[in-house]
């Protein structure tokens, strides 16, 4: 805890096959690749209390699962907040905020699947607050902030069964909920700053 890790490829990093180990408190910036990379089948790590910060990901799992993920500060990074990629599955994502990031707050691509996002601030992100693409399937998010980003949540590419429920949806600016992959998810329960279904349908597009 309290390391600086500034200008590397990855700032920290737990890498191949490290089970049980915590990363907390720890700042990481301006590094090339993911501030905080869990990669090649690392398992049941925990990553807490940490800011990821001007990276070109913030927070960056691949192929590693029951991770939990929870009270980082992840912002300004140049491309994603998180990415959870390639086989990233059952991982815990809670109580994190994830703003002002170049691309999309969180990035699910490439089979990642099963992941759990609760209690989450995901805001004023350039792109989606949440982007859901090529065959991630079976993620679940309750209870999260997804505000004022040009989209709220963007299905393309084959992202597959998502469930949204109790979500803060309010001020995106182009759209709440954005299913451009034409596949059947489930957004129940989750509130859009108004009660005019006008309104609400508005900014919900399949």
């Amino acid at each position: 805890s309290a390391n600086t890790a500034d200008s590397n490829i990855h700032g920290i990093a737990i890498n191949s096959n490290s089970d049980t180990n915590t990363v907390s408190g720890n700042t990481a910036r301006s590094n090339s690749s993911g501030g905080i990379t869990v990669q090649n089948s690392s398992r049941n790590n925990t990553v807490s209390s940490n800011t990821a910060s001007s990276n070109t990901v913030g927070i960056y799992l691949v192929t590693g699962s029951g991770n939990t993920i929870s009270g980082n500060t992840v912002t300004g990074n140049t491309t994603d907040g998180f990415t959870l990629e390639s086989s990233a599955n059952n991982n815990l994502v809670h109580g994190n905020i994830i703003t002002s990031n170049l691309n999309n707050g969180v990035l699910l691509n490439s089979s990642a699947n099963a992941n759990v996002f609760r209690n989450n601030l995901i805001r004023s992100n350039t792109h989606a607050g949440v982007k859901i693409q090529a065959t991630s399937d079976t993620n679940e998010f309750y209870g999260n902030e997804i505000t004022l980003n040009d989209t709220g949540a963007f299905f393309v590419n084959s992202g597959r069964v998502a469930t949204f429920q109790k979500n803060n949806f309010g001020s995106n600016a182009v759209n709440n909920i954005y299913n451009k992959s034409g596949l059947t998810h489930t957004i129940t329960r989750n509130f859009f700053a108004t009660t005019d279904e006008v309104a609400i349908a508005a900014k919900v597009t399949d």
